[in-house]
């Protein structure tokens, strides 16, 4: 996994932030998510933060909706911030956006020096033809400098260059191995080629 926390402070991260330290002090990341409830998406962007604070970030959360004030998982503990009720004071070096309208918080605010957008998906498909919320989806993946561009997968980046001429750094989901043991194998029991060879022709 410690190579997983490095590609992601890579695609995050600044240059320079090998150390994880930047003029000012520790590196503050705020991950801005449209909500608290557990998907998989929040999950995903969860994990990128996760590996961030190994890579010697201080990761806080801004949610849109909810109330909370920490998220506890495993060892990692964040501050949870609501973005309607807190107004950000002094200037954040970086944020995450995580979904189409965490990322029109991110664009708008001029407290924020450096913008990322973390695309999983295609979100203007969630809505019908008409929506203005597919409209206003669409518009976040055309924004300009300085809203740089992370994604999940080789499609994401495909249609973002394609459909909207915008850039995105590769960052695929990475796999723990720890949920897949390796096991040996038992064939005891089992037919052996031939026998397999015959039930194939029917023999």
């Amino acid at each position: 996994m410690a190579g997983a926390a490095a590609s992601v402070s890579q695609s995050f991260m600044p240059p320079g932030f090998a150390s994880g330290w930047s003029a000012t002090g520790i590196y503050a990341v705020p991950f801005v998510l449209p909500a608290m409830e557990i998907s998989g998406g929040i999950r995903v962007a969860l994990l990128h933060a996760e590996m961030l604070v190994k890579a010697g970030a201080q990761v806080s959360l801004f949610t849109l909706e909810g109330e909370a004030e920490w998220y506890h998982e495993g060892d990692f503990h964040f501050p949870v911030l609501s973005a309607e009720r807190e107004k950000l004071q002094g200037t954040l070096d970086l944020a995450v956006a995580t979904m189409w309208n965490t990322a029109e918080f991110v664009e708008q605010s001029s407290k924020i020096r450096k913008k990322k957008y973390l695309v999983q998906n295609f979100e203007v498909g969630f809505y019908p033809p008409g929506s203005p919320y597919r409209i206003a989806t669409s518009a976040t993946y055309r924004m300009r400098s300085p809203m740089e561009y992370v994604t999940i997968s080789k499609w994401c980046q495909n249609w973002l260059r394609e459909e909207y001429h915008t850039e995105a750094v590769y960052l695929p989901n990475g796999i723990d191995p720890s949920f897949y043991p390796k096991r040996g194998r038992d064939l005891q029991g089992k037919n052996s080629d031939s026998d397999r060879g015959r039930l194939q022709r029917g023999a």
